[in-house]
Parts: C-alpha cells; sequence; structure tokens
C-alpha cells in the first residue's frame, strides 16, 4: 500500500476533473481517506497536517489546491457560496471550524461531519 493505493481509493478523480455538482462528494472521499484507519491501511502519515506521507516520502498537500470546493467557490475575496460556509456562515480554515481543525488537531472528523451535512442539505 501508497500512496498511489490511496488515491485509487480516495482521490480517483483529480481536481482538475471534478464537475462542481460533483465536488461534495469528492471532497467527503478525500476527507474520509485521511482517518487514521484510512491512512495505516495505506501505510501513510499525516505530515504535521499539512499533507500526508508514504514510506519512499511521496507527499499529497491536504489544502486548498486539493478541494474540489475550493476550486469552484474560493477567489481572492473569500469563499463565497461555498456549501461549508452556507451551513456554519464561516470559512472552513478560520479558528473553530472544520479545516482549522484538521491544520490544529490533525482530526478530520469536524471537516467529515460538516460535509455529510452539506450533502443532506443539498439533496432536500
Amino acid at each position: 500500500m501508497s500512496l498511489k493505493t490511496w488515491k485509487q481509493e480516495f482521490f480517483p478523480v483529480p481536481i482538475s476533473e471534478v464537475r462542481k455538482g460533483e465536488a461534495l462528494s469528492h471532497a467527503l472521499r478525500k476527507w474520509t481517506g485521511l482517518t487514521t484507519r484510512n491512512l495505516k491501511k495505506h501505510g501513510l502519515s499525516n505530515l504535521f497536517n499539512v499533507c500526508i506521507e508514504d514510506l519512499d516520502h511521496n507527499l499529497f498537500g491536504v489544502s486548498t489546491s486539493t478541494c474540489s470546493l475550493c476550486k469552484f467557490y474560493r477567489n481572492h475575496t473569500g469563499c463565497l457560496g461555498c456549501p461549508l460556509v452556507k451551513l456554519s456562515g464561516k470559512q472552513c480554515d478560520l479558528k473553530g471550524e472544520p479545516f482549522y481543525e484538521w491544520s490544529k488537531w490533525g482530526d478530520p472528523q469536524p471537516m467529515i461531519r460538516a460535509l455529510k451535512k452539506c450533502i443532506k442539505l443539498e439533496e432536500k
């Protein structure tokens, strides 16, 4: 197992190919892959909550550049229109918000919960 196998399971579609209607499910799949169980399954480690790394030192950054929601909603004025902002009223990288919790503690669960809520809201 490796970063390559992790990507096959949790990030099979590159950001450049994600369509707007697929962004939430794409993001949820990636964040599910960032749980400790799934990282260990692929022999990966969380490197300072900035990226994940395999034993060969291949890296995958966890940032705006690998976020399907950021692809469609983030710009120089912020994240207006992002489902996560609609959910909480705040950008996900602010203190107490899901991405902040990942960057501070390495915990993907707040983001997973928020994305699931966003998906439920979109289904209504």
